[in-house]
């Protein structure tokens, strides 16, 4: 599926190098495959510190996908990637995150996809 995503995570440290996300997103339009999907997703993060300010992880979870139709169904699956992190202020930070999705059902085969991810994170 090539198309544009936006989307809202929460993320909760658990230690200094682990943390878990939960996110939402929503996929616009692909008039071919999706007029509108969105998925929710439940990922674990590894950080490790490479440079000042600069964090890189490993991530993995548990996603749920669903066209937006009422005759077709979800489909959970997994999420496998990694991101960057780099503080730009104490609590504000940039990140780039580039995930692998699979979905379990068969027939939803055609949405399994790479989404790369940019976005600001702001720390509370």
């Amino acid at each position: 599926m090539e198309t544009y995503h936006i989307g809202a995570k929460y993320q909760y440290g658990i230690t200094d190098a682990l943390r878990i996300e939960g996110a939402f997103n929503y996929w616009f339009e692909d008039k071919e495959k999706c007029p509108s999907c969105w998925d929710i997703d439940v990922t674990a993060h590894y950080l490790f510190s490479v440079a000042e300010n600069l964090n890189l992880y490993p991530l993995a979870g548990v996603m749920y996908f669903k066209p937006d139709w009422s005759d077709v169904d979800g489909s959970m699956g997994l999420n496998i990637g990694a991101g960057a992190e780099y503080s730009v202020a104490e609590n504000i930070a940039i990140n780039l995150e580039a995930k692998y999705q699979k979905l379990f059902d068969k027939d939803l085969d055609d949405f399994d996809q790479t989404a790369i991810s940019i976005g600001a994170t702001y720390k509370f």
